[in-house]
């Protein structure tokens, strides 16, 4: 810790990913961010992902994302409409849907948030996500 600046933390989540992820597993266009991410996968999964995270030059939260099997940025209604979703109820957590029938949007925003939902039920792959 001395020599490096990097806290006990730090240098444990190092020791942990490279134990996790062999050497000839990591790969050079991703950062150790990416490699992180796959390090509690089996082997064969962590090729996977690492091996897509390249082919769609994935940052590490879109990896992040993908491995949880939400909507990514490129998978076009989906996400926005996850997006817009999360909003309307990140909105009414923060507001309070009190505040927010006061201002006199919370009856529409509701109703906005059922239709969207509805969209995202049927624009979302039946069988799961395709990762």
């Amino acid at each position: 810790m001395d020599e490096t600046d990097y806290s006990y933390s730090r240098l444990s989540t190092f020791a942990y990913v490279c134990r996790q992820v062999e050497f000839h597993r990591r790969r050079q266009e991703l950062t150790f961010g990416h490699h992180e991410v796959v390090a509690p996968l089996e082997p064969k999964l962590q090729d996977t992902w690492l091996a897509r995270a390249i082919a769609k030059k994935w940052s590490i939260e879109d990896l992040r994302q993908a491995l949880a099997g939400k909507a990514l940025r490129d998978s076009g209604a989906e996400y926005w409409l996850e997006r817009i979703i999360g909003t309307i109820d990140r909105a009414e957590r923060e507001i309070g849907s009190i505040r927010l029938q006061e201002y006199g949007v919370g009856p529409v925003l509701r109703v906005v948030r059922r239709r969207l939902g509805r969209t995202l039920d049927k624009v979302k792959p039946s069988s799961g996500r395709e990762s």
